[in-house]
């Protein structure tokens, strides 16, 4: 039996957080046990472990280095007794390899899921001396592994493993029914963003141009699909825009791939991406 620890900031609806999650829940338990810790905070992601018989541990990080945070780490370690570190974005990955020393009894996998370019001076300096305190790199794309590569990870290091999609057959809804519950015409044609209301993502932008497409054509309505920050600033811009009328938010949606058949477009902005 080997025991994993996954180790990430939160538990929120997003991409990593999903990753974390559908791994954790899916590894073989006649093979594995794994636990996750978090942290800053819990999430939605918790109630899905909960029901895997997965507790997470928040040790509630205050600071971006929070020495009690450390602390609590090194001693849910020393606890587990794991043979395997997985950490999953830049605290957890910095976290994990700043207590761990040189030679610790379990291997560190730490997962990259973006090209970072957000990372300011200090974060890619601490990226880089953090190089010998990692077995292995994961990178999401070939993308974000050609980035660490030019930071200087070994290709040896360095590992793609795609994001994981449950194999689950996907019916569409019925999109005569689906626009009525939108209070939407029979001919509309729907434009979809999906992802976190954040900076990055760049809905701002969507929402100009959907200003501009619907004066091309009424019937384009953009659906924005996710929760974030900036969802409050973004529904009043869409009123002072006014094409509040062609904009719907709807808030994060467990059945993104049942919707996602009955779009004619889907609308990508984001700075950055793990792609």
């Amino acid at each position: 039996m080997i025991n994993i620890t996954f180790v990430i900031p939160t538990l929120d609806q997003s991409g990593a957080e999903k990753q974390l999650t559908l791994l954790a829940t899916g590894l073989p338990r006649d093979q594995f046990n794994p636990s996750v810790i978090c942290l800053t905070r819990s999430g939605p992601y918790e109630q899905v472990l909960l029901e895997h018989d997965i507790k997470p541990i928040v040790l509630h990080k205050r600071w971006k280095l929070d020495p009690w945070a450390m602390l609590s780490l090194s001693r849910e370690f020393n606890r587990q007794q794991p043979q395997i570190v997985h950490s999953w974005l830049f605290a957890a990955n910095s976290y994990v390899r700043l207590i761990s020393g040189n030679k610790p009894s379990y291997k560190r996998v730490v997962s990259e899921r973006c090209v970072d370019t957000w990372k300011a001076g200090w974060q890619t300096w601490l990226d880089r001396k953090l190089i010998s305190r990692t077995e292995i790199l994961l990178g999401n794309s070939q993308s974000v592994c050609e980035f660490y590569k030019q930071l200087g990870y070994q290709g040896d290091k360095v590992l793609l493993i795609h994001n994981a999609v449950p194999d689950n057959t996907i019916i569409p809804y019925d999109k005569a029914e689906f626009l009525r519950g939108l209070q939407l015409p029979e001919d509309a044609k729907l434009v979809a963003c999906v992802g976190r209301l954040a900076p990055q993502k760049r809905i701002a932008d969507l929402l100009w141009g959907i200003q501009l497409l619907r004066q091309l054509d009424p019937r384009c309505y953009l659906l924005v699909i996710g929760e974030g920050e900036l969802k409050a600033e973004l529904e009043l811009l869409s009123h002072d825009l006014e094409c509040t009328e062609h904009v719907r938010f709807m808030g994060h949606r467990a059945d993104v791939a049942q919707i996602l058949p009955l779009t004619d477009i889907f609308w990508l902005a984001s700075e950055f991406e793990g792609q």
